[in-house]
């Protein structure tokens, strides 16, 4: 109890997702209504002391400093960050301000679908929030993990990282802290598809893409 609230962090589309799924999965602790979410809208809106699960975006967080803290005060205990590979980039200030926070809590939960494509650098930020006094400086993580690249472009040098090296031993360092669940052990979980005809009014939309979709259907 002393943990709460719960921070999660997630893209704008995902905000009140975080909400309906709180009040499908923990009716218990939010509320079937889910009243002890607190979905942040915007700057403005303060979250509410009552609130157990607060939801902030990923851009709110960046801009609003007063965000990055309980409604007491206090620094957060516990966050989740939804699609964490949106802090992948070490360089934004978007990355910069939620790997600070997450180093600062007691419990941190990344989600991803898609961590990393074929760089190994790419995780370094994520691997960073989660074992901040355990991760090395990026760039003997970088040279350990990963192909070093260097381009002129004129009197200047760029360096780049790409490709991954020693692959056994960065799986055992992300086994450490990752669970890696397939499509395949989940799917019992997942709703069945459902295929949707929504029209649209064509008065409502771009005139000379509607026309360029015309054009193209003809084609097929």
């Amino acid at each position: 109890q002393a943990e709460w609230p719960l921070l999660v962090v997630a893209p704008s589309s995902l905000r009140f997702v975080w909400r309906d799924q709180a009040a499908q999965w923990l009716p218990h602790l939010v509320g079937e209504d889910g009243g002890h979410v607190h979905v942040v809208r915007n700057s403005k809106e303060k979250p509410l002391g009552t609130a157990r699960i607060i939801v902030v975006t990923y851009d709110l967080l960046r801009r609003c400093e007063s965000l990055r803290r309980r409604p007491d005060g206090r620094e957060f205990l516990a966050v989740i960050v939804d699609e964490s590979q949106n802090i992948k980039e070490s360089s934004s200030q978007r990355t910069k301000v939620v790997v600070g926070l997450c180093k600062s809590t007691r419990r941190v939960i990344l989600l991803s679908g898609t961590p990393a494509v074929n760089r190994a650098p790419e995780l370094y930020t994520q691997l960073e929030a989660l074992l901040p006094t355990e991760m090395p400086c990026f760039a003997q993580f970088a040279e350990r993990y990963s192909y070093k690249q260097t381009q002129k472009f004129g009197s200047r040098t760029v360096v780049k990282w790409n490709g991954v090296q020693r692959a056994a031993e960065l799986n055992g360092l992300l086994g450490s802290v990752m669970i890696r669940r397939l499509k395949k052990d989940v799917l019992t979980q997942l709703p069945a598809k459902r295929r949707m005809r929504v029209p649209l009014d064509p008065e409502k939309m771009d005139q000379e893409t509607l026309r360029e979709v015309e054009r193209r259907s003809r084609q097929m």
